[in-house]
């Protein structure tokens, strides 16, 4: 049992992925949205 499961791998990189997607949307909407410098959000 000492070898990684690639499910738990996978599963584990998937959430990464969600996680990752989820804060590019966030930080999508706060550069879109008006009145935010653009300097502030990166």
């Amino acid at each position: 049992m000492a070898k990684p499961q690639p499910q738990l791998y996978r599963q584990q990189l998937d959430q990464v992925a969600k996680f990752r997607s989820g804060r590019q949307k966030e930080i999508n909407q706060v550069a879109n949205s008006p009145g935010t410098g653009s300097s502030s959000t990166r």
